[in-house]
């Protein structure tokens, strides 16, 4: 429920978000805090009731981290209400609450100041913490820090070094299990063309095997995140690559080689349209969005 305000204030539990809120009212105004704990809003009240409101001051916010546990709070450059600790755990201070910012997708801390936004690798934002520079600058010079080295790099050429990494990484960790799969896979295109069409069940269960990899290769290669837009680049692949090989349109030696290729045009095609996701009745199906050229065919990838 939403408390009320009062001068002495009130405090009350929002069931629903689990969170502890408390208003004052500040004569013709009403000022709020909001906290997962009951006793920082106790002691928000008491302090705004013997000092008045701080809630713009960043000094007052480095001391409510600090009396939450962490550890050297330092401004973000060009982001007063956001500290970076040295448990890296990014603060923010924003609609009076405090809290710590999740990563997005796992990897990125989103800030936002007026009508500015930028994506930081916590490594990014370390070095513009350490080195007093605003992430929005290193944003505009098109600038990332490496992660090995912390040091400054066009943003180019810092995708491609982890695309490269990414990918030596892969080989590295299941270079045996594609080399047997490849293996695998040739044995049951022969046994098929041979006029064993049994095969043709061991060669769904090769590429369902492969389906985690290249759903993550979607995820983290193409950097598509849009979940049903994922699943339907991995079904389409699949299935075209299953056709192609029983209808002897494609020889195809190593099915995650090749599956790969076909996520890339699929990728391209969708994005070459502004295609969009949608579920209906269980089945993932692409729609053309904004572009005039929303005719052109989805399902129709060069081999």
């Amino acid at each position: 429920m939403t408390p009320h305000a009062s001068k002495e204030g009130h405090i009350a539990l929002d069931k629903r978000s689990g969170q502890w809120t408390v208003r004052i009212s500040l004569g013709d105004r009403c000022k709020c805090y909001t906290s997962p704990f009951r006793q920082d809003c106790e002691r928000w009240l008491e302090n705004i009731k013997a000092h008045g409101d701080q809630t713009n001051d960043p000094e007052w916010v480095k001391r409510e981290i600090i009396s939450r546990g962490g550890t050297n709070p330092k401004q973000v450059p060009d982001f007063p209400f956001a500290f970076l600790t040295d448990e890296n755990d990014l603060w923010s201070f924003k609609q009076n609450r405090l809290r710590i910012l999740k990563r997005n997708k796992g990897i990125y801390y989103v800030l936002s100041r007026n009508h500015d936004s930028v994506s930081c690798t916590l490594e990014k934002l370390r070095y513009c913490v350490d080195n007093n520079v605003s992430p929005l600058a290193l944003s505009r010079a098109k600038l990332s820090v490496d992660q090995g080295t912390s040091e400054l790099m066009d943003c180019t050429e810092y995708v491609q070094k982890r695309l490269r990494e990414n990918r030596k990484e892969r080989v590295g960790t299941h270079a045996e299990e594609y080399l047997e799969t490849a293996e695998t896979w040739c044995h049951h295109v022969l046994q098929f063309y041979r006029g064993n069409e049994k095969a043709a069940i061991e060669l769904r269960k090769v590429l369902d095997r492969l389906r985690p990899f290249i759903t993550n290769y979607v995820r983290d290669v193409l950097r598509q995140h849009e979940e049903y837009k994922v699943q339907f680049i991995v079904d389409e692949v699949m299935s075209e690559t299953m056709l192609r090989t029983l209808e002897r349109q494609a020889v195809i030696y190593s099915p995650y080689n090749y599956m790969q290729r076909l996520c890339r045009h699929f990728h391209d095609i969708i994005k070459d349209v502004g295609g969009k996701a949608r579920l209906e009745e269980g089945s993932v199906r692409i729609i053309g969005g904004w572009k005039k050229d929303t005719m052109k065919q989805i399902y129709k990838i060069a081999q």
